[in-house]
């Protein structure tokens, strides 16, 4: 541009000045664009790991309170603790302590919450498991091994497990128990349940939307 003349070199720098400003503003509106949308979706992240923890955490305390009151009931507290268990069903005969069974039918029934209701010894022996059909398809008719019942029976106080294979379906699920006590207080049983896992897939997907991209999430 040396030997050009200064009336062709103004316009020119004119010009190169104004594309390079152009091309300075279209950079930080692409980067504050991408920033803007990076922080919508980020907050849409957000609220959708609150919601879903919130809804998580009603249906764990529906659970709980469920059997918490299922076990004080008369049915369950004075439930018979020997003589009628057969090793090889992995508790009683299906026709065998009815009142129980109707009350563990009942909670299926009426509640999305669970799988199963199962009533145990206070050693951890299976008295009797719903529905019925699970009940004789248990690999194990003692669960004294399991880390729930030990720490409930440490504790005396209701559990969540942790994750883990259910003796009743072999398949992943968690286990609420809690205690069931004589009227002095002594522990003579444990009511526990084992939760629909899928119920928790379905909160999420009601929480994202159908629109909403593939995600996945953990529960701890």
């Amino acid at each position: 541009m040396r030997g050009m003349k200064l009336s062709v070199k103004l316009p020119l720098l004119i010009v190169l000045s104004v594309f390079l400003s152009a091309l300075i503003i279209f950079a930080l509106g692409t980067y504050v664009t991408r920033n803007s949308l990076l922080s919508v979706e980020m907050e849409a992240n957000r609220y959708s790991v609150h919601a879903y923890a919130s809804a998580a955490s009603f249906y764990l305390e529906e659970a709980r309170s469920t059997l918490e009151m299922a076990a004080a009931l008369p049915q369950i507290t004075d439930f018979v603790s020997g003589g009628l268990v057969d090793p090889a069903l992995h508790g009683v005969p299906a026709k065998a302590a009815m009142a129980q069974r109707n009350v563990a039918a009942s909670i299926l029934k009426n509640s999305r919450l669970f799988e199963y209701i199962e009533l145990l010894k206070p050693d951890g022996t299976i008295y009797l498991l719903e529905p019925y059909e699970l009940q004789v398809k248990a690999l194990r008719g003692n669960l004294a091994f399991r880390d729930w019942y030990k720490k409930l029976m440490s504790t005396g106080q209701t559990v969540i497990s942790d994750l883990h294979i259910s003796n009743a379906t072999q398949r992943p699920t968690v286990t609420i128990a809690t205690p069931v006590r004589s009227p002095a207080g002594r522990v003579i049983g444990i009511c526990a349940g084992g939760l629909k896992l899928e119920e928790f897939s379905k909160m999420a997907r009601a929480e994202l939307g159908s629109s909403a991209p593939q995600r996945y999430g953990y529960i701890t």
